[in-house]
């Protein structure tokens, strides 16, 4: 269990660092187990608070787990906003090209085109024969 100095954290100050606590641990739990593996209960245990005090600092485990994700990609240099919106437009501009646009779609390497829910069931088939040829013998 982790102790701070103070049990309730009156300033910004003591909020933040009960933040960084909370996500250091999960960081800890994640070393040690799968994320599925990693709650709530554990987590509020582990740092010594409430379950539901680590819920005024997260709204739900996924929030922990998404806050570190984005740190995660901020320290591994994840794409800027300006990459993601020129991807963006660019996945835009091959959809509306494709006729795909505003449906699920999917395009294997040879070209073929699976789109629309109705699609699902040969899509499923086409990536099992691509599956099955990549197999070793």
């Amino acid at each position: 269990m982790i102790m701070t100095s103070f049990k309730r954290a009156r300033s910004e100050e003591q909020r933040t660092q009960r933040r960084r606590m909370i996500l250091d641990t999960t960081a800890a739990m994640l070393a040690e187990m799968p994320v599925a593996h990693v709650s709530l209960n554990e987590l509020s245990r582990r740092v010594g608070l409430a379950k539901s005090n680590v819920l005024r600092y997260f709204e739900s485990r996924e929030a922990v787990l998404l806050e570190l994700l984005d740190a995660a990609e901020l320290r591994a240099g994840g794409p800027s906003d300006a990459e993601l919106d020129a991807l963006r437009e660019q996945f835009t501009n091959e959809a509306l090209t494709a006729g795909v646009f505003g449906a699920p779609s999917f395009v294997l390497p040879s070209g073929e085109i699976f789109w629309g829910q109705d699609r699902l069931t040969l899509l499923e088939s086409a990536l099992n024969v691509i599956n099955s040829n990549a197999l070793p013998m």
